[in-house]
């Protein structure tokens, strides 16, 4: 909204002036022409007139283009702009066009037909799960160049990544983005990939099996619908696929001279669903009283390290004594050490069958006991089954399964799979950690379990400052951050809308590794990344700054918006917020929030540290505040006292002015005031502020005419007034200081400057030079000692006078006292020095006599002596320094 000259107000658009632009699509919205109504300023505004009123939905206008047209209107007479009495709000150029565009992306999106997926080709293989793993080669078309949402309903298989094929290169080049596509808030959202252009596009899948026999497998297919599409299953030579709906196109081994497995190619028909069956041939089985008898006892050790396995098999030899044990061991598992009771024997592998080991028995009737230990990774955050090792030429009897967590891991979820969980045993323990027992129903029992690392307690004490500023409001947060019972490497922090971050430091300065802001509108979170787990020994302090425009011109905010920053995501957090104004101006909060108002002297110094200045303001306790109040800025003028110094010095090269202005504020702050001088100050002026890093920024405002001379009397000068800026309101006392050369070489006076606003005002003239080479004329001026605190510079020269000039801050002082040049005299400057003050004190004795004490404020320029003349009748008794 443009809140410049004329306060005129922009609906919507740019304003451009005879700017007309209409996107057509009949009976969706219509277009008010160019009008013009009245006389006076007029300004062009983009009106969007539709039928949402009339009960169009929204869903419906997001799926059309949008039609719109400016129109002048008059400024001033918003009651005769052509709303048909509707309320409209003011919408800024930069928003409306966002909007337009979005709303046009978002009906391209939707446009069915726009893309096809023209030839489909899946391959896929079994692991030692019976899940099938694979990728899907998409070939996908577009019909124009814009982007398009390919639907992949009813795909039901597990979508692992996705990405696109380079046409010139063949490698993977860009991520694909899938996911559920909103056509409308109505609409729930539909599966799909947005195709930006025509190509190649690899998803990798994985399927399980809806069967739990390990001799067939049963998975249904649901794929999505293309003009031509096939499936390739690569399986061992003992698997044999069966499809419906579906031919099989071919089949040929993977590798003719091992004939180790066998690839099978079926073309898929229309329909919407395929049922895939794999059974696996199996040998007939020796006679069940020939097989040795197997219990199987298993010990699963899970440590952030990997996972420790130890099985115990208890072999009952039958009819006949057995010489070996095959073990099928699962590739992810490595055997360390097998013992047969309890001695270490040399096992080796199958050399037909590497996931095979064989184990030397010796030859007894008695039981015997085999021991396996191995090791294997460990899976973290994602479903997992445990790994076992079984035993292929025994008959299974029974099996039990105890699995033991670390303490700094969490177990999440345990699916038994043919076995039941009996017991656990110190769940949640953070000493001992948890254990859990399993009983086997039969050898194709096992367990799927979620394992986590254990995140430690996170804790955050946060002190949060929001300060109103110009047509801004500008935020602070300064948290503390440490963890109990585990290890924290991320914090998560949600963010107010329209608040800009714009920096976060950390102390040390090490310890954030990175952080970004991610979502939209109240969705927006602010993700940081620590380097390391902080400690409450050793806490990481963060400093985040931020920023929010004021949309209105009053000074006003919500508290939501005030409480920029919070951390929902911890364990455990306290903390405040601070409400205040930067130029010192009163805050008024709603009445429901007047009774959440904390006192300032409350805090504790581990919050007061955290805020880590003065306080002022409104304190709110975070948590503990009713949002939807309201908080506004009472603004009142600043109230302060001021004094000035003005010196003139001839030097060498000329007459030197150096103006020291001192404001001590009364109530509120500082942000700018009025400078008034009885001449003008030339050009190159040079303006600081003592002790600030930014200059201030000063205008000329006004320059007064002076009163009618007398006859025969020299012209009065102008009076000129400055407007002096500052880049931060003072609050506190501060010192202005303007210097500047004067432009004539003979002659020139001190410049008198006052501050109009000042509720009390004191100046002085401070002139100095070397009384041998000017003359000083008071010109009426009364002489004051005036020589401010942290003035006296030995380099400067001596001072000839001190004079007052006046106590009016409106009116500066015109006649002031004046120097002029002299030829200097031979033998050069001679040393002097100035007594800027005498105080005298007198005691009267009953004798008649008399002692007196003399105290001399004396200021010396390269004199190293000085000389007392006592008056006649008097005795000189002591001197001091």
């Amino acid at each position: 909204m443009d809140r410049r000259a004329g306060r005129g107000r922009r609906l919507c658009g740019d304003g451009g002036v005879g700017a007309e632009h209409s996107r057509q699509r009949v009976g969706t919205m219509s277009a008010l022409g160019y009008q013009h109504l009245g006389r006076g300023r007029l300004l062009a505004v983009a009106v969007v007139l539709s039928t949402l009123a009339s009960g169009m939905s929204r869903e419906s206008i997001a799926a059309e283009a949008a039609n719109y047209r400016r129109v002048f209107v008059p400024v001033d007479r918003p009651e005769e702009w052509p709303t048909d009495g509707k309320q409209y709000l003011p919408v800024d150029r930069e928003e409306f066009e966002r909007h337009i565009k979005t709303a046009d992306e978002r009906r391209q999106l939707a446009e069915l037909g726009g893309v096809q997926l023209v030839k489909s080709r899946y391959t896929a293989s079994l692991d030692e799960q019976s899940t099938l793993i694979g990728q899907a080669a998409l070939e996908v078309k577009l019909v124009d160049e814009s982007p398009r949402v390919l639907p992949l309903s009813p795909l039901n298989v597990a979508v692992t990544g996705a990405r696109w094929m380079d046409a010139d290169s063949g490698a993977d080049q860009s991520p694909a983005l899938i996911g559920v596509w909103e056509r409308s808030s109505a609409d729930p959202g539909e599966y799909g990939v947005l195709v930006p252009k025509s190509g190649e596009l690899l998803v990798d899948w994985s399927a399980r099996s809806q069967s739990s026999s390990t001799t067939e497998l049963e998975y249904r297919l649901q794929l999505p619908t293309a003009l031509q599409r096939e499936l390739l299953l690569e399986l061992p030579a003992d698997y044999t696929p069966t499809m419906a709906g579906a031919h099989l196109a071919k089949s040929e081994p993977l590798d003719a001279a091992t004939a180790a497995g066998k690839r099978w190619t079926f073309g898929l028909g229309a329909a919407a669903e395929h049922r895939l069956q794999i059974r696996r041939r199996t040998a007939a089985a020796p006679r069940e009283s020939s097989l040795p008898l197997a219990a199987n006892a298993e010990a699963y050790g899970l440590t952030p390290q990997g996972l420790t396995y130890e099985a115990e098999l208890r072999v009952q030899t039958r009819a006949a004594a057995v010489n070996e044990l095959r073990l099928a061991v699962p590739a992810s598992m490595q055997i360390a050490e097998v013992l047969v009771d309890r001695a270490a024997v040399e096992f080796q592998q199958d050399e037909k069958n590497v996931d095979t080991l064989v184990v030397p028995l010796p030859k007894t009737s008695s039981p015997i006991t085999v021991t396996i230990r191995g090791v294997a990774e460990i899976v973290l955050d994602k479903p997992w089954p445990l790994p076992s090792v079984t035993a292929k030429n025994a008959f299974w009897t029974e099996g039990t399964s105890t699995l033991w967590i670390d303490p700094a891991l969490e177990l999440q979820s345990i699916t038994p799979r043919a076995a039941s969980l009996l017991n656990s045993v110190g769940v949640g323990s953070l000493l001992g950690g948890e254990a859990h027992r399993l009983q086997a129903w039969s050898s194709d029992a096992g367990a799927e379990i979620i394992v986590a690392a254990r995140r430690g307690q996170l804790h955050v004490e946060s002190g949060v400052v929001a300060e109103f500023a110009d047509r801004e409001l500008a935020g602070r947060c300064q948290a503390r951050l440490w963890t109990t019972g585990g290890a924290a490497l991320q914090v998560t922090a949600a963010l107010e809308p329209d608040w800009d971050l714009e920096s976060i430091e950390a102390m040390p300065a090490d310890a954030v590794e990175q952080w970004h802001v991610a979502g939209e509108g109240r969705q927006r979170k602010l993700h940081v990344q620590l380097r390391r787990s902080p400690t409450e020994l050793a806490p990481v302090r963060l400093t985040i700054n931020a920023r929010k425009p004021l949309r209105a011109w009053a000074p006003v905010a919500t508290l939501r918006e005030l409480d920029w920053i919070r951390f929902p995501g911890v364990d455990a957090t306290s903390g405040h917020l601070l409400v205040r104004d930067r130029r010192g101006d009163e805050l008024l909060a709603e009445q429901s929030a007047v009774e959440d108002v904390v006192a300032l002297t409350s805090l504790p110094p581990t919050q007061r540290d955290l805020f880590g200045e003065t306080l002022t303001g409104l304190l709110f306790a975070a948590g503990r505040m009713k949002h939807d109040a309201t908080i506004r800025v009472v603004s009142t003028p600043p109230r302060f006292t001021g004094e000035a110094w003005i010196e003139l010095t001839r030097s060498d090269v000329g007459f030197e002015h150096n103006a020291e202005i001192v404001c001590r504020p009364i109530a509120g702050a500082v942000s700018e005031f009025m400078v008034n001088a009885a001449h003008a100050l030339p050009a190159d002026a040079h303006w600081s502020l003592v002790g600030g890093e930014t200059p201030p920024v000063v205008e000329l405002v006004t320059s007064t005419p002076p009163p009618p001379a007398e006859r025969g009397a020299a012209p009065a000068a102008r009076m000129q007034q400055y407007r002096v800026r500052f880049s931060q309101p003072q609050s506190g006392e501060f010192r202005l200081r303007a210097t500047w050369r004067g432009e004539t070489v003979a002659t020139d006076s001190v410049n008198s400057l006052t501050l109009p606003g000042a509720e009390s005002w004191q100046s002085w003239a401070i002139v100095r030079g070397d009384p041998a080479t000017v003359t000083l004329d008071p010109r009426g001026c009364q002489p004051s000692a005036a020589s401010p605190d942290g003035r006296d510079d030995p380099e400067a020269p001596g001072v000839l006078g001190s004079y007052r000039l006046g106590d009016d801050p409106a009116t500066p002082l015109v006649l002031t006292p004046m120097l002029t040049a002299t030829a200097s005299p031979g033998g050069g400057a001679q040393g002097d020095v100035t007594c800027w003050l005498c105080d005298v004190t007198t005691l009267q004795f009953a004798d008649g006599n008399q002692t007196h004490r003399l105290a001399y404020h004396l200021e010396a320029h390269d004199a190293d002596a000085v000389e007392l003349t006592l008056p006649t009748g008097f005795d000189f008794v002591s001197a001091r320094m």
